[in-house]
């Protein structure tokens, strides 16, 4: 993946971060988590900002690299 998505997501990881309901620890843990899945599938991310967590439905994609 692009490398300043994975700086950014980085940062955010630091943060409470939730894939289908697990805690994502690091980033590491998100790459191991994402290979569970097939591209086309959807999953919920669950984030917390303004004090509040968020949840949001993504559709998994292939990358090319």
């Amino acid at each position: 993946m692009h490398i300043l998505f994975w700086y950014k997501l980085k940062q955010f990881v630091k943060n409470n971060l939730f894939l289908n309901g697990e805690k994502i620890k690091n980033v590491a843990y998100l790459k191991y988590l994402l290979y569970k899945y097939n591209p086309g599938d959807e999953v919920e991310l669950t984030y917390y900002r303004n004090n509040k967590f968020l949840k949001t439905k993504i559709t998994l994609t292939k990358n090319d690299q």
